[in-house]
């Protein structure tokens, strides 16, 4: 079983959507490009994440430089 995560990059917040392996959508998150915003992000991979075997995929577009800080964090 996989968690996708799907990132929509923007200069000052960016959107994720968590699906599951049958496309249903877990969760949403609006959250702005600091440090308490990736915080967000990071809280909701966690409640959705699959134990043991599971893996948690990310994928976002690479927009200008806005999506830097997404790797970085």
């Amino acid at each position: 079983m996989s968690l996708y995560v799907g990132i929509d990059v923007g200069k000052f917040h960016h959107v994720a959507c968590f699906l599951d392996d049958r496309e249903n959508q877990l969760d949403e998150l609006k959250f702005t490009q600091s440090y308490q915003g990736f915080s967000e992000l990071e809280k909701i991979i966690q409640k959705h994440a699959i134990p043991e075997d599971g893996q948690t995929l990310l994928g976002m577009e690479a927009t200008g430089h806005y999506w830097f800080p997404c790797m970085s964090s």
